[in-house]
Formats: C-alpha cells, sequence, structure tokens
C-alpha cells in the first residue's frame, strides 16, 4: 500500500487500520476471550451445540459494537484524522477481522491448527489481488479497505455455517438460542476480560493514537510505515496464539498448572531469544529496502531500532494466555493497568519539555509501554502459577 498510494493515501489507510484494531480491543465485549477458554473445554464435554451458541453470542456482540460505532460515526464523530465515511469504513473492517477470529476459534479449538492455517492463507489469498486492485485502480485507501473487509465477511459467514451444519443445528435456532441466554453468560468474566483487554490494547497501542491525533498527515505515515513491524509482530503472535491458547488451556485442565505454564513460557522465551538474536540482520534488511524502495519514507528509518525492540516484546508475550487460562482476569486487569501508569510516568519523565509529539519520542513511549508491560504479566503469570496449582491438586 506504501507503494500504491502517496504519503497522504497511506497516512488514510494507517488511520484506517487503526480504527479496525481499535475495534478488536472490544473482543465482542469480552466474550471473544470467554469462547477461547471454554470452547476446547465444551468440545471435550461433547457440548457441540453450547459451543456453537456461546460462538453466535461473540458474533452477535461484534455486530452491536459495530452498530454502536457506525451510528455515533453517522453522527459526526472523526477520529484520527479520518472522515465519518471512512471511520465508518474503518469500523466495518475491524467487525470483519473480529468475526473471522470469532468463528475461527472452533478449529483452534479443537487442536487443528492446520486447518487454521488454511482459513488464514485462503482469506490472505483473496485479501491481497482484491486489495492491491483497488488500491491501484481506484488510488483510494477507503476502496482497499473495503474491499478487505468484504472477503474477510464473506469467509466468516461461511466458516461459520460450515459450523453450525456439522453440529447439524439452523443459523435460525443458534440465533434464537444465542439471544435467548444472553442473560446467563458469564458477564462478570467477560467484563472483566474486556477492561483487560482493552488496557492491553493500550500498552499495544497508545502511541500509535497519539501519532494518528497529534502528528501531521505526513508524519503520521512516517510512524505508520515504521510500524508496520509491530502489525507483522503482532499477526505472528495472534497465529501463534490461536494454537497455542487451547493447548495450555487443555493442558491446565488436564496436567495441572505447572505442566501449561512452562508451555508458556518456553513458548514466550523462546521466541524472545530467536527474536534478539535476528534483530541486527533484520534492521539492516529493512533500512536497506526502505533506502532502495522507499524513499519518501526515509525518516521512518531512524524508528526502527526501538521498534524492532517492541516486536520482540510483542511477538512473544504469552504471559497473558497464561493469566487468562488460570482464570486470573482481575489480576491481569490490575497488572496491566499499573503497568500503563508506571510506563506512561516514565515515557513522560524521560521526555524534554515540549518533545512528547516527535517522531522520535512517540517511539520511546512504545518501548516504554512494552517492557514494562511484558516484565509485569510474566511476574504476575510465574506468580499465579504456583497457587493456581496448589488448588488444582487438592481438587484433582
Amino acid at each position: 500500500m506504501a507503494r500504491l498510494l502517496d504519503v497522504t493515501g497511506f497516512a488514510t489507510y494507517s488511520a484506517g487500520l487503526l480504527v479496525s484494531s481499535s475495534f478488536g480491543m472490544l473482543a465482542c465485549l469480552g466474550l471473544h476471550n470467554v469462547l477461547q477458554r471454554e470452547l476446547p473445554v465444551m468440545l471435550v464435554r461433547r457440548r457441540e451445540r453450547a459451543g456453537a451458541v456461546l460462538m453466535t453470542q461473540c458474533v452477535l456482540a461484534a455486530m452491536a459494537c459495530a452498530a454502536c460505532g457506525l451510528v455515533a460515526a453517522v453522527a459526526g464523530l472523526s477520529l484520527a484524522g479520518l472522515s465519518p465515511g471512512l471511520l465508518s469504513i474503518g469500523l466495518i473492517h475491524g467487525l470483519s477481522q473480529q468475526l473471522f477470529l470469532s468463528v475461527t476459534v472452533e478449529s483452534r479449538s479443537r487442536g487443528d491448527p492446520l486447518r487454521f492455517a488454511r482459513q488464514n492463507l485462503t482469506r490472505a489469498v483473496l485479501v491481497l489481488p482484491i486489495g492491491i486492485t483497488a488500491a491501484a485502480g481506484l488510488h483510494s485507501a477507503g476502496a482497499a479497505l473495503l474491499s478487505e473487509a468484504a472477503i474477510s465477511l464473506a469467509l466468516a459467514a461461511l466458516v461459520l455455517r460450515r459450523h453450525l451444519s456439522a453440529v447439524r443445528i439452523s443459523l435460525t435456532t443458534t440465533m434464537q438460542l444465542a439471544g435467548r441466554r444472553l442473560p446467563q453468560v458469564k458477564w462478570r468474566s467477560a467484563l472483566t476480560l474486556l477492561a483487560a483487554t482493552s488496557l492491553s490494547f493500550l500498552l499495544i497501542n497508545a502511541d500509535r493514537w497519539i501519532a494518528a491525533q497529534w502528528l501531521q498527515p505526513s508524519a503520521f505515515a512516517q510512524y505508520a510505515f515504521a510500524w508496520t513491524i509491530l502489525m507483522m509482530a503482532q499477526a505472528i503472535q495472534v497465529v501463534a496464539n490461536a494454537s497455542l491458547f487451547p493447548l495450555v488451556a487443555r493442558r491446565s485442565a488436564s496436567v495441572g498448572a505447572i505442566a501449561a505454564f512452562r508451555i508458556g513460557a518456553l513458548a514466550s522465551l523462546g521466541l524472545l531469544g530467536a527474536g534478539a538474536a535476528l534483530a541486527w540482520p533484520l534492521w539492516w534488511l529493512l533500512a536497506s529496502t526502505i533506502d532502495l524502495w522507499f524513499p519518501a519514507y526515509a525518516d521512518a528509518r531512524s524508528l526502527l531500532p526501538m521498534l524492532i525492540v517492541v516486536a520482540l516484546f510483542r511477538v512473544s508475550d504469552f504471559w497473558t494466555t497464561c493469566l487468562i487460562v488460570f482464570g486470573r482476569e482481575l489480576r491481569l486487569l490490575t497488572v496491566q493497568g499499573a503497568a500503563a501508569l508506571c510506563g506512561g510516568a516514565i515515557w513522560w519523565i524521560l521526555q524534554p519539555s515540549g518533545r512528547a509529539t516527535e517522531l522520535t519520542s512517540i517511539a520511546v513511549l512504545a518501548l516504554v509501554l512494552a517492557s514494562t508491560g511484558y516484565a509485569a504479566t510474566a511476574l504476575a503469570a510465574w506468580l499465579s502459577v504456583l497457587n493456581t496449582d496448589r488448588v488444582w491438586r487438592k481438587t484433582n
């Protein structure tokens, strides 16, 4: 997109993606995390229809959130420098991503990562050429985002239909049951997870929102271009966690918290170490690529070292997974809140007066928030596993 759109167009495209990912922060009002945690157990216990109803409740919650956002956009709300129309497209894009992520929880919960990989690959194969065609032919960031959203929505509908057919329950029946059972949802747990997800999003995206709100479009485009590293890191982490989450949940239920924690710790520390070893070659490759192919984004080059370190923390964070599996939502919320406050305070103290919204200073914010959040959740997961394992041993 940076090659196909001009700098201002790429800034608009990046702002649309920011709105899209921000919508994902809602996680179906926390129900998506509940679905991730409970569906593997439901499938083991052959409660297939109950799992389908919970998945449909996620779909309904996501659609309700999108409807509220669209009403606000139509009323004139403007965020990240986007017009109401482009803001609406960003919301629809976010809805499409959330729905696809929710309906594919089933393949992951069955311990079938290859099917999930095929689902993702299918979407990528379709989105890539259609998005490129829209951007190149119409020179429009909005058209590119809308075409991507249409593909994801169609695939999400297809995956959901196939799942309901396999469970032998109609969409109409599932919708009725989902609506009727909404009051029975574990809303306290879901809303606690929603709060934790929101704080996690703050730790991950505060720098990008500051850049979108305060920088000129050309400067935000530079930051967004460098931020592509973090988008790739988060995408890798999501795909890895999609397989790891059900594995940790099953291991915790069958063997105990210690064994489950070992899986999460090995994944976290292993990816962190491997990423650290590849950091310098990656910096050289990216810097050379900017020099050769993207001279309009030369200012992004200076941000690469800090954002690569941030990417290492992001891609290797599976401590949060352990805390959710162990049922420590409130602890996760507390820890992430404390990390956000401490990280923000440290960053503010470090900034010279009047330079808080410069490119480098915003990258420093991302680095501070990522390091404090990673350290805090790792410590909380380690302390939680000790207590959880004691409880598991008593009940088993």
